[in-house]
């Protein structure tokens, strides 16, 4: 290859600047050593997949209306009740499978990104030459959301669900009519029976997580640049 083309980026995730600003001045007083380019890129790749997440996440939305619409359309022999079994709503394929591929690509990038979180974590603890609070990174963030009254239980349920779509089944898509709203599910196999709820994640579930995850966004930005404060 003797020609190509980058792209430019614009407009991308802040997250990450707070942090080397801070590190910046730290290295313009003499109180830490530039950091390496293996750092410096790891910041990189945080922020490329922070860029992934609200797209992934409009997109959802998206089709979760459009699920909606669909629903609304039923007739009385599309619902099933325990021991009643139903006929299965009409819906157009590529709806239906663009929203799993979506739901399940959100799960992959909110895994990855708290795994290089982690990396990025314990990268600028040793930078700064400051102990992690606990002895892993992923206990020393939880300790810190923990710490400010921060919920860090979407943690263990966004690493559960991630390696049980990704390692053990394939998502369905069903709906809960049983009250007035619409909440999508996210079965963990093709069953019909959905009296217990130990057979589906419900789309609410994982917006929580992602809740959880934009708190944690902003407790951890403040806690990394608070280790090079001037």
């Amino acid at each position: 290859m003797d020609r190509w083309l980058h792209f430019s980026e614009l407009g991308g995730d802040p997250w990450v600047l707070p942090i080397w600003r801070a590190v910046n001045e730290a290295v313009a007083v003499g109180l830490v050593l530039a950091p390496p380019r293996a750092l410096r890129e790891l910041g990189l790749h945080i922020s490329i997949r922070l860029n992934f997440i609200p797209r992934i996440v409009r997109r959802i939305n998206e089709e979760s209306a459009a699920l909606v619409q669909v629903a609304r359309g039923r007739q009385q022999h599309h619902e099933f009740r325990q021991g009643d079994p139903g006929r299965a709503l009409p819906v157009d394929n590529n709806l239906k499978y663009q929203l799993l591929i979506d739901i399940d690509a959100l799960l992959f990038e909110l895994s990855s990104l708290y795994e290089l979180w982690t990396e990025f974590f314990r990268s600028l603890h040793r930078h700064a030459r400051t102990p992690m609070p606990s002895r892993t990174a992923d206990a020393s963030i939880k300790h810190i959301l923990d710490s400010e009254g921060h919920d860090a239980g979407w943690i263990k349920r966004l690493n559960d669900h991630r390696n049980y779509f990704t390692h053990r089944a394939a998502p369905y898509l069903a709906m809960d009519i049983s009250g007035r709203g619409h909440d999508i599910l996210v079965l963990k196999a093709n069953v019909a029976d959905l009296s217990t709820s130990a057979a589906f994640v419900r789309l609410s579930e994982i917006d929580d997580i992602v809740g959880g995850f934009r708190i944690a966004k902003g407790v951890m930005q403040n806690h990394l640049a608070r280790l090079f404060s001037v």
